[in-house]
């Protein structure tokens, strides 16, 4: 159940009305997992990473020789506004057309054997494994409320 969490959009984590753009965020996350090789915001826990996501806009960090056009392709899905994200004929499109916009260099590095991890070695620098107080004090109101079924859902 920990790593199902972590793939929520911000608004359904907010309890705040959705639709179809959600998915699309999901699918930014699970590309980014396929690239890594990693559990997205793995430092954190279930509560900590949906509040980083949710709250503070946060989104996991890109290895180091991420190619150009991938990254702004998983930018554009994981779009803390959703009318802003990709809609699923544009990812359809850029996945069949997507070897036209990377080089052989980039599609070697996408093939590496092990992925591209992010939270290990001297990749880690590039996200904070210890939370600022007043992004505690935010997972905190997470915890009081935020992931109870709301009333007017049931």
């Amino acid at each position: 159940m920990d790593s199902v969490d972590r793939y929520m959009s911000p608004q359904v984590i907010r309890h705040e009305p959705y639709q179809y753009s959600a998915d699309v965020y999901s699918f930014a996350l699970l590309m980014w997992e396929l690239i890594t090789r990693e559990v997205p915001f793995k430092p954190l826990g279930q509560i900590e990473a949906a509040g980083a996501a949710a709250l503070d806009n946060a989104r996991p960090p890109f290895p180091r020789g991420m190619p150009v056009p991938l990254q702004d392709c998983i930018e554009r899905c994981w779009s803390e506004v959703p009318d802003e994200r990709m809609d699923v004929n544009d990812i359809i499109d850029w996945l069949e057309n997507s070897e036209s916009k990377l080089t052989t260099e980039s599609l070697e590095w996408l093939n590496a054997s092990r992925g591209h991890p992010v939270y290990s070695s001297t990749c880690i620098d590039t996200y904070p494994a210890v939370m600022r107080k007043e992004q505690r004090k935010k997972v905190s109101i997470l915890r009081s409320g935020l992931f109870r079924r709301k009333e007017s859902l049931r």
